[in-house]
């Protein structure tokens, strides 16, 4: 079989990158990833792993029908993906990936304590904004997965595409919140460090009742936090926190599937994994649905699909939908594979048409070699934006074209961000270089007067 091919050719990729690249996030660990997704594939297409949600809830025949192509576009995004860093290899190796993180985690200044409470206010209001245009009630217990229902009074306040907005935010503000936390750790602002820790909580628990996946990022991003810092403690913390992850994502799989999800839930989530089924079935499970992106696509593929061009131009749009309009025409033009499975970025940019794949390609391609650019400016950044590239693509290949841009336009801003801010910099040492040639020639020249005036 071909596929077989593919894999060993993506699975190559994977260490010439490593050798050339070292482990960063885009392209190495990106490339693993494409790899494993397309084992997972081929073990779900032979029976070899059962993937339930698949099976019952959207299998169309894509999968058999589109494995080689999918396969082929995997292999390929992971092809196009090293050959977008042909020239930067050294660049990007030289970057120490592990010490820059220790030393942004570890240095406290009066910048970082202002950033951080900006975050925490922000992180605050959202919040304040998340409990009020919600439904209490839907929050407490509700039937239908991911459908939390908004408070009718607060939503005519609002505007229904402003509260949507606020909604769907709730996962960027609550991995904000989760990094004030990290950042906070080893400080003495106890206050701030109760504050950002609650936030985290809060955001960390409706997470868990709604058995959202994303969960498990918590714990996990605390983990990392503590191996990176060293910090005292860490041989028990690290393992409570993976084991909190691995508890959330469980959970979160096994709860997905029922008619019971909300806060009042949460016992029963927690105690999913050890009492409703057995171990390996649902580690198998969680596996497979981290690469589920593939199978996404492979169905995504195999159904009709007819997009209004404007959806396809808004897409591509980095202003909120409710500004340009995209949220009025989601809901008549968005396809969906099952009511709460959308079709992938990839199976949508199939059906836009070879235009919009170009489009897409090239941009990506001008993003990743201008992030490289400000590697030695601000490694902090460069890391910062890497990993902003590397989540993009991964939701683009199991989630809708603008979900996993607006990633990727925060990673341009960052980057337009350290330019701009290193050509000021530029700028004011060209400047005080030139005030210093000034003074010493009007030096030079007032001695050149003295003795002068002392000759006559």
């Amino acid at each position: 079989m071909i596929e077989y091919l593919l894999v060993a050719f993506t699975f190559f990729l994977f260490v010439i990158s490593t050798k050339t690249v070292g482990l960063l996030p885009f392209p190495t660990i990106l490339i693993l990833f494409l790899g494993l997704s397309q084992v997972v594939s081929i073990l779900v297409v032979t029976d070899t792993v059962r993937y339930d949600i698949h099976s019952i809830l959207y299998d169309f025949g894509g999968l058999e029908a589109n494995l080689t192509t999918v396969n082929c576009i995997y292999s390929s995004l992971a092809l196009i993906a090293l050959l977008s860093l042909s020239g930067k290899f050294r660049t990007l190796r030289s970057v120490d990936f592990t010490g820059t993180l220790r030393r942004l985690l570890s240095t406290r200044s009066s910048a970082r304590f202002v950033w951080t409470l900006i975050a925490i206010v922000l992180c605050s209001v959202h919040f304040a904004l998340y409990l009020l245009v919600t439904d209490w009630s839907q929050l407490w217990l509700y039937e239908k997965y991911l459908s939390v229902g908004m408070d009718v009074k607060w939503v005519a306040l609002f505007g229904e595409s402003v509260s949507d907005t606020i909604l769907k935010t709730g996962p960027a503000f609550a991995i904000l919140s989760c990094l004030t936390v990290c950042s906070l750790i080893g400080t003495k602002h106890t206050v701030l460090k109760f504050l950002a820790g609650a936030l985290t909580v809060f955001y960390f628990a409706i997470a868990v009742s709604q058995h959202s996946r994303s969960a498990a990022f918590f714990p996990l991003l605390l983990a990392v936090n503590f191996a990176l810092l060293r910090l005292k403690w860490r041989t028990i913390v690290i393992p409570i926190l993976v084991f909190v992850a691995v508890v959330a994502l469980l959970g979160a799989l096994i709860g997905r599937n029922t008619d019971r999800h909300g806060l009042s839930t949460l016992p029963e989530t927690i105690a999913s994994p050890f009492v409703n089924a057995d171990p390996l079935y649902v580690i198998s499970q969680a596996i497979v649905d981290s690469c589920q992106g593939i199978i996404v696509t492979a169905e995504s593929i195999q159904i009709e699909a007819d997009f209004d061009p404007w959806y396809k131009i808004l897409a591509f749009s980095p202003i909120p939908s409710y500004i340009d309009g995209y949220s009025s025409i989601r809901e008549e033009n968005e396809h969906r594979l099952h009511e709460y499975i959308p079709m992938s970025g990839v199976g949508e940019a199939f059906h836009f048409g070879w235009f919009y794949i170009g489009l897409l390609l090239i941009g990506y391609i001008i993003g990743i070699r201008a992030h490289t650019k400000i590697a030695a400016k601000n490694p902090a950044i460069f890391i910062l934006v890497n990993l902003l590239i590397t989540l993009s693509i991964y939701v683009l290949l199991a989630y809708p074209l603008r979900n996993s841009l607006r990633f990727y336009w925060i990673a341009l801003a960052l980057i337009l961000a350290v330019n701009l801010t290193s050509r000021g910099s530029v700028k004011g040492r060209r400047g005080s270089l030139r005030r210093r040639y000034h003074q010493r020639d009007r030096l030079a020249h007032s001695s050149e007067l003295g003795s002068v005036s002392s000759s006559e």
